[in-house]
Order: structure tokens, then sequence, then C-alpha cells
């Protein structure tokens, strides 16, 4: 009997690994999302600080989304716009734009993520880059001053763990005030993380990198085979008195190339490889089907081999 009953589990375990060994198909599921929020508040001419109640409220896409929306119309004359996408490598492209009434302070706030488990067989020091351009009436320090346009980005890594309350019915409003996840930094968990603002900036067009080559700890950030992270990127437009952000030519995030090399080289890992190891996929319907039609095979195996083995 003992014997037996290896050369069944030898044999499970076979069927198992036919089964997800599906050329081209995730070995782990990814879990994303994307959530967005509009707002408008009335900010009369001699305020200082426009907190008041809004008069607009919006919210957008959830868990395993991603959207594209704007609101016109709004209450003072003011518009929203933002889009969140899944690119290349399915890293997210986040769109964010508000334009606010003479007398409203308008904002949009996105944010995406998306898990990801690197299935590469060597270590890799791992690198990101977010690109940014966008147009502002100019952000004046000092606070919230008639005609500012304020922007905020941040690209951050995160433990898997950081997401671990989520589920499918987590919805856009639970996942835009999730401040745990979209502000989290080197001080509150992050693994790595890079910020930029529009502070202090006059009005024009600008191009802005978002940089991560290395972890909180001041070492690279190095991932082995199996280890699984959270890429989490953050883009706020926020408009005040006839103030306006333009950043809906894209926050674009990208591996960066020259940096992510294989750990103790200075060998670069590449693009096609990044994009084949660093898997952020979802399995397909069709997958999902191969999977579990494959263990209902092993079921079946079983059985049978249970009615024919001898007592």
């Amino acid at each position: 009997m003992p014997v037996m009953n290896a050369r069944l589990l030898a044999g499970v375990a076979s069927a198992a690994l036919c089964v997800f060994a599906l050329p081209g198909t995730a070995s782990a599921a990814s879990t994303y999302g994307a959530s967005g929020i509009f707002t408008n508040r009335p900010c009369p001419p001699g305020a200082i600080s426009c907190v008041g109640p809004r008069n607009f409220v919006q919210y957008l896409g959830g868990m395993s989304s991603e959207f594209s929306a704007s609101a016109n119309g709004i209450p003072g004359g003011a518009s929203t716009a933002a889009a969140v996408s899944f690119g290349d490598g399915y890293l997210p492209q986040i769109k964010a734009a508000s334009t606010a009434g003479a007398e409203t302070r308008t904002g949009a706030s996105v944010v995406a993520f998306r898990s990801f488990t690197y299935e590469g067989d060597a270590a890799i020091d791992l690198a990101f880059e977010g690109v940014l351009h966008y147009f502002t009436s100019g952000d004046q320090e000092g606070g919230e001053i008639a005609g500012d346009g304020l922007l905020n980005a941040k690209l951050t890594v995160l433990p898997l763990s950081a997401i671990a309350h989520y589920n499918a019915s987590t919805d856009a409003l639970a996942l835009i005030g999730d401040t745990s996840v979209y502000e989290a930094d080197c001080g509150s968990g992050a693994l790595a993380s890079a910020s930029a603002n529009s502070n202090g900036q006059s009005g024009g067009e600008y191009n802005v990198s978002l940089g991560i080559t290395q972890g909180c700890d001041g070492n690279a950030l190095t991932i082995q085979k199996g280890d699984s992270f959270v890429l989490v990127a953050l883009l706020q437009s926020i408009s005040n008195r006839s103030g306006f952000i333009n950043a809906m030519n894209t926050f674009t995030v990208q591996y960066d190339e020259e940096n992510t090399v294989y750990t103790g080289t200075t060998e670069k890992v590449g693009l096609a490889a990044l994009q084949q190891t660093v898997n952020g996929a979802v399995p397909e319907p069709g997958t999902w089907a191969l999977m579990i039609g494959g263990f209902a095979g092993v079921g079946a195996a079983l059985r049978r081999r249970r009615r024919l083995a001898p007592s």
C-alpha cells in the first residue's frame, strides 16, 4: 500500500503540473483595479481655503476595472476627465484633468494598482519609470490660490499583503478611500516609492519622470523567482478658481530597461524578458475552463485508481 500511494501521489502531481503548464498562461492570477473620484466645491473669490461641502462628486472604476470618463457642466462651470488602462506588460497608464470655474475648486484623483509575480529563474534588480506630460495654469506656493492648477503623481511598490483585504466586491469608493495603499511610502510599508508635484511651477507645459531604481532600504529592488508585489500609480489634478491642470497626455508606467539588471551583474534583462517573466496576467476564461477540466480529470483518475487498488 505505501508504494501504491506514493505512485498515486506522483501521478496526481504530474497531472496537476500538466494543467498549470499550459503555454502562454499565468501560473498565478493577478489582482488589479482602478478607481477615481471627481469633486467640486464652491470657492468664493475671497476664500483662503476651499474645504467646504462638495456640490458634486462622482466615483469611477472598481476591482478588475479600467475606465474612461469625463464630467462637464459641473456647478460653477467646472469640468473634469480621467482614464485608466493597463498597457504593455500590464503596467498602468493614467490620465486626469480638471478645470475650475471662477468660484470653484475642482479635482480628479485616480489610482491604479496591479499585482505581479516574477517567474524568471534568475534574480533581477527591478526598476520602473513613470513618464508624465502635462499642462498647468501654474501652481503658486502658499496654499489655495485663485488660478492654480495643482498636480500630484506617485509610483509605489508594495508587498502583496497590502491588498490582501481587497476582494471582488471591493468598490470604487473603498479603493479611492484606501490611503493605506495609494498614500503608502517608505515610512508606511512601501518597498519603494517615488513622487512628484507641481508646487511652485509657473504656467506651461512640463515633462516629468518618476524613477524607482532602488528600494526603501537604499538597496536594489531585488526579486527572486516566485516573488510577488503590487505596483500602485496615483495621479491627482486639482484646480482652483479658473485654474486648470491637464495631464490627459498620460502618466505612463514602464520598465526602466537601463537599470533593470540580473542581480550581481551589469547585464540588462531586456524588455522582452521582463514582459514574459514579470507576470501581471489574469487567466482568460478559456484558461480557467482548461484548469477546471484538468482538475476534474485528476479527480476522475483518483476515483478510478481507488476502485482498482487492492484492499
